[in-house]
């Protein structure tokens, strides 16, 4: 709707600075903005889990319940570099309460530890730690954070040996160890610079696509990965490609510009759309930004906006009262349907069908349990509607079919179907049903070699 009906690239989705600032982060060192662990490997191959940030338990209740059964269950070690005093650091065997802010310094520390100790995977040295910063003074940045050196290192060689301790036998093999972070959560500090450390660390170690290895990203809203999947970006379309990219926008524009009814659109003036455009829209970070000045004068939000992570930044809402018009769905009222000229109420979840996809990109069914009441309806039917009216057909009826469609445009998902769903959730990336299987986000399988990188903050 955003793209070929609007012609506009101006689409996000409702997240926090800390929010986008870890999905910079990921797209940076991975080529993708998605965890590359996975929840279930706590049931099966986790050896060690370095979990960083906020409490999880706070923020991510129901996933931190497979680091406390990683733990009991298959004795998985447990570090945790957090300010906060959590259970979980009680039961760990390390915890370095880094001040706020200090995260990164604290991961990049643990780094050199790692080189030093001749930890790391083949090829890196002590000369990238100049590149990456991490050529830092253990015991300066210990006392800096507010950490013990001691432990500082301890937690170090726990991670890179996957929380078997150095061996003493020359070229010892070292099973993976994970890292779990709640940086999206951060209200202060650099969350992009501790991401980027945290991401670093994992690809120095080796850990990036290996069972029980990885980074998990713990992003807070549902189905935040599967929005980002189907390019509710203002940089990205379907799938993960610059919206800058012409091959990638021409598959897109061949699908999408069949679909105007000519003799609708020449009754109502509004003008199709052939071409899809090339320059990133405004992000949610800058809209405020951009609605002061006039750049943007308009604005359809779809969202349940009491789901949201925190309160909504003043200065944002100061601006979306200065909007010529403004459209807002949602269950319940908040600050933004007191703001809105037109409230669409909407359906919440058991009152949907579709899809979800969490931050280890599970794809989940979604299924209608009770018919919304009045007249509450889906997000899907409200665009759909509008979308009708102005001379465009989006097809509602059937979400299997809308499935198909995201798996035809977003390769990651071209095997999940509704059939396959109903046995349980799939991790992307899927292949073609009849294909081998692919569990897990690998280099090679999912991310492009030349994509996994090291980056220098």
């Amino acid at each position: 709707f955003t793209r070929a009906v609007m012609n506009s690239n101006n689409i996000d989705r409702l997240i926090t600075p800390s929010q986008a600032a870890v999905d910079r982060a990921m797209a940076r060192s991975f080529g993708v903005s998605a965890s590359s662990a996975g929840m279930q490997e706590m049931m099966s191959s986790a050896n060690a889990v370095l979990v960083v940030g906020p409490s999880v338990g706070k923020t991510e209740p129901v996933a931190s319940y497979w680091l406390y059964w990683a733990q009991r269950y298959r004795e998985a070690a447990m570090l945790v570099v957090s300010s906060e005093h959590q259970p979980l650091a009680e039961r760990s065997n390390h915890w370095l309460p880094a001040k706020q802010g200090a995260e990164g310094d604290v991961l990049r520390a643990m780094m050199r530890v790692i080189v030093e100790e001749c930890l790391a995977a083949p090829g890196i040295t002590t000369a990238d730690l100049d590149r990456l910063g991490g050529n830092v003074d253990i015991d300066t940045v210990a006392l800096m954070a507010g950490v013990d050196p001691i432990e500082l290192r301890a937690c170090a060689i726990l991670y890179a040996t996957g929380g078997k301790g150095k061996s003493e036998e020359e070229n010892a093999e070292y099973p993976a160890s994970a890292i779990w972070h709640t940086v999206a959560a951060n209200t202060v500090g650099n969350s992009e610079d501790t991401v980027i450390a945290a991401n670093n660390l994992a690809i120095a170690c080796g850990n990036i696509g290996r069972p029980g290895g990885g980074v998990m990203a713990l992003r807070l809203n549902a189905n935040f990965q599967g929005s980002t999947d189907v390019g509710c970006h203002p940089g990205w379309l379907p799938g993960g490609a610059e919206v800058s990219d012409v091959t990638a926008r021409a598959g897109f524009e061949e699908v999408w510009s069949t679909r105007w009814n000519e003799s609708a659109v020449s009754q109502n003036g509004f003008k199709t759309v052939r071409e899809l455009p090339g320059e990133p829209g405004v992000s949610i970070v800058d809209l405020a930004g951009a609605i002061n000045p006039g750049r943007i004068t308009a604005m359809y939000i779809s969202a349940q906006s009491h789901y949201w992570a925190g309160p909504i930044d003043p200065a944002l809402l100061q601006a979306l009262a200065k909007l010529d018009f403004l459209v807002v769905e949602d269950a319940f009222e908040s600050d933004l349907t007191r703001l809105a000229h037109v409230v669409l109420p909407a359906a919440m979840y058991l009152e949907k069908d579709g899809t979800f996809t969490n931050m280890d990109r599970t794809v989940q069914r979604v299924r209608l349990a009770v018919d919304a009441p009045g007249e509450a309806k889906s997000s899907l039917w409200f665009m759909g509607e509008i979308a009708r009216r102005l001379g465009y057909s989006i097809n509602t009826d059937n979400v299997s079919a809308i499935l198909d469609e995201i798996g035809a445009f977003v390769p990651a998902y071209a095997g999940i179907s509704f059939p396959r769903l109903e046995r349980g959730g799939i991790q992307w990336p899927v292949k073609n049903f009849g294909s081998d299987p692919s569990v897990h986000l690998s280099i090679g399988n999912g991310i492009a070699p030349e994509q996994v990188q090291i980056i220098a903050d």
